[in-house]
């Protein structure tokens, strides 16, 4: 089985930022990321975080797995595009 930490850092409650942990958590109950966890990160609630992870842009996903990681920024919203996007790490990381 596949497992993966996500920390998905946002800024409030932001349609950018609620797409995105909307997205996320609709990812982390298909079968493929059964595995996984999410974390959701508030930067104005937890910048000290943000800044230990070197978090420049939000939203912004982090994927820990097998001792690496990987990261993608943008329009976390589009489930489409980050679905496949993490298929794509998923696959590399196994």
């Amino acid at each position: 089985m596949f497992k993966a930490e996500f920390e998905l850092f946002v800024n409030g409650h932001s349609p950018e930022s609620m797409a995105a942990v909307s997205s996320m958590e609709e990812i982390c109950r298909s079968p493929e990321f059964k595995g996984c966890s999410l974390k959701v990160i508030n930067v104005g609630s937890n910048p000290e975080l943000a800044s230990k992870r070197k978090v420049l842009a939000v939203p912004v996903l982090i994927m820990h797995s097998n001792g690496g990681e990987r990261r993608v920024t943008g329009d976390l919203g589009n489930r489409a595009g980050l679905s496949v996007e993490l298929y794509r790490w998923r696959m590399t990381a196994l």
